[in-house]
C-alpha cells in the first residue's frame, strides 16, 4: 500500500491512506484513482465549508442590501450553491466508487484469462 496522507477524521496516531477500508480493499493498480478521489472531496468539502461560513457572515448582508436590495439574497444564493455543490461531490463519488469496482472486475476477468 501506499503511504501517502490524507486529509481524514482524527485519529491518535498520523492517519495512513491505508486506514480507510476503501483503501485497503482496493488494488495497487487502483489506488491513484483513489487517492485523486480523497484529494478532489477534500477541496470540494473545503469550498464548500468556505461557501457556509461566508453565507453565515454579518458583511455579506450589507454586500446583499447594495447589490440586490434584500438582506438574505446572497445567503440564499451561498446556500444554493452549497447544495449544488454538494450534489456534485455525490455524483463524483458514486461515478469513482462504481469505476473503482468496473476496474476490480476487469482486472480479476483479465487474471482468470491469464490463469486458463
Amino acid at each position: 500500500m501506499t503511504d501517502a496522507y490524507v486529509a481524514s477524521p482524527p485519529l491518535p496516531c498520523r492517519a495512513r491512506f491505508t486506514c480507510f477500508p476503501l483503501a485497503e480493499a482496493t488494488t495497487d493498480n487502483l489506488q491513484p484513482v483513489l487517492r485523486s478521489l480523497f484529494g478532489e472531496l477534500t477541496l470540494l468539502g473545503f469550498i464548500g465549508l468556505s461557501l457556509f461560513v461566508i453565507g453565515k457572515m454579518d458583511a455579506v448582508k450589507g454586500l446583499s442590501v447594495q447589490l440586490f436590495g434584500e438582506k438574505t439574497a446572497v445567503a440564499e444564493l451561498c446556500e444554493s450553491v452549497h447544495m449544488a455543490l454538494f450534489l456534485v461531490m455525490l455524483l463524483f463519488l458514486a461515478t469513482v466508487l462504481l469505476l473503482i469496482e468496473s476496474g476490480k472486475s476487469i482486472a480479476n476477468r483479465w487474471h482468470a484469462w491469464e490463469r486458463a
